[in-house]
């Protein structure tokens, strides 16, 4: 089966899968056996590999960032109630309507 795709990230792509080379608009190319089309709620890839399947809206959203971890920060992070051992600070995930409060 082909596909192509267009996108500003990458100009375009198209292939033959499985296996197959995909033919980057800037001259590269890639073959493997797995192509992952990882390009989001407008995918062009999707209604090409899925022409039945349908974006529903869920009604979440996501919200992130990063924040350099200063001396101060790391000092004022909790690390109780981590969602796993702290490396560099706590990481703590939250779901729904979860508050995140850090003094």
């Amino acid at each position: 089966m082909a596909w192509t795709r267009s996108s500003s990230s990458t100009g375009g792509v198209s292939a033959t899968i499985p296996p197959g080379t995909a033919f980057f608009e800037d001259g590269g190319t890639a073959h493997g056996t797995v192509l992952v089309a990882a390009d989001g709620v407008g995918s062009v890839i999707r209604p090409q590999r899925l022409p039945h399947a349908r974006v529903v809206d869920s009604g979440t959203r996501l919200i992130y960032g990063r924040v350099p971890l200063t001396p101060r920060l790391r000092s004022e992070l909790p690390t109780a109630n981590c969602s796993r051992p702290p490396v560099d600070g706590c990481v703590k995930s939250f779901s729904g309507r979860s508050p995140v409060g850090i003094p």
